[in-house]
């Protein structure tokens, strides 16, 4: 997450005496060197994108590659939905709005609550998402959060925006 504080391990040679682990031009926030051959680092705060992981020991800084790349996703938020309600019974396509949604897997959403069953969530954009909702006819009256799971884990949850009426 561009939060940072995602712990990555690094395998190479030469990590004895290490100084230095940086994810692009930004300090690793804690490093442990486990061997010559392996160090542990936590990732800073960053932008969404891909940045190279570097280690700087006695021997120079390391050269980078494909294999050295770490990635920021961005957190997830959720701004809308349409539409804002569904009827106790039946099924509902509902479109959520917001940023920062990665398409994967393991992608998922889940309205707060009892009597809202998410049948499927769709990837549309990194702005977009499709939800097939059914609605139970147990379902009480009132308002649901909306939580958004993307597959890198960052997940944003919604105010009370949807309304079972």
């Amino acid at each position: 997450p561009i939060a940072g504080g995602t712990i990555v391990t690094v395998t190479g040679t030469n990590f004895t005496g290490t100084s230095d682990v940086d994810f692009g031009l930004a300090a690793a926030t804690n490093f442990t060197v486990a061997s010559a051959t392996q160090v542990t680092a936590t990732s800073p705060s960053e932008g969404s994108g891909t940045v190279d992981v570097t280690i700087t020991s006695p021997t120079g800084t390391s050269a980078t590659s494909a294999a050295d790349q770490f990635t920021y996703e961005a957190v997830p938020s959720v701004s809308t939905i349409s539409p804002v309600s569904g009827l106790a019974v039946g099924g509902t396509s509902v479109t959520i709005t917001g940023t920062g949604f990665v398409a994967g897997a393991s992608l998922a959403t889940v309205f707060s609550g009892t009597g809202v069953t998410v049948n499927s969530t769709t990837y549309v954009s990194a702005t977009s998402l499709t939800v097939n909702i059914t609605v139970s006819a147990s379902a009480p009256n009132g308002t649901h959060t909306i939580t958004v799971t993307n597959g890198d884990g960052g997940t944003a949850t919604s105010g009370s925006i949807f309304t079972v009426t």
